[in-house]
Formats: structure tokens, C-alpha cells, sequence
């Protein structure tokens, strides 16, 4: 592989880390707002259902699933070891 190649598939693997970053941190806003607003954290599902998140919104745009730990942590689905709430 030569060096154009390689910083080319750097470059793409560091977009698409700050994507996730920036969906991860804007689904986790909208549990704390949904927190306030019923004083208790939400599934994916209430999300959608209140209108909090739109249906599209419920994986990362890399089509990764996420959840929701009990403890209102917003997280990759395949990762968690915890047995929070999820989609």
C-alpha cells in the first residue's frame, strides 16, 4: 500500500470515529432530556415513541446498534456487559 493509500484510510477511519462520537453524545442528550422530563431513563423505544429520537436515529450511522444501560449510559449494543435497557 502506498502512503497516499494509507492516509486516505486514516483520514476515512477518523471522520467516521468523530461521526460516532457526535452520535453517541447527541442520543445521550436526548436520554438526560428525557430524564428530566419523566424522571426516568428511557429506552430506545420511549425515545422514538416521545419523539425524542426519529426512527432513523436508533443505530449509529454505521448501522451499529446501541443501547441504553440501566444506569443511562448510551453505548454499542455488541459491547455492553450491562443489562440496561436496550431497543
Amino acid at each position: 500500500m502506498d502512503i497516499i493509500s494509507y492516509l486516505h484510510l486514516e483520514d476515512n477511519f477518523f471522520i467516521h470515529r468523530l461521526f460516532f462520537i457526535a452520535f453517541i453524545s447527541m442520543v445521550q442528550g436526548q436520554v438526560e432530556a428525557y430524564r428530566v422530563d419523566f424522571m426516568d431513563y428511557p429506552t430506545i423505544q420511549d425515545l422514538v415513541e416521545k419523539g425524542y429520537l426519529k426512527k432513523n436515529e436508533t443505530t449509529c450511522p454505521n448501522k451499529e446498534e446501541i443501547m441504553i444501560t440501566k444506569d443511562g449510559e448510551v453505548r454499542l449494543a455488541k459491547t455492553s456487559t450491562n443489562t440496561g435497557s436496550s431497543n
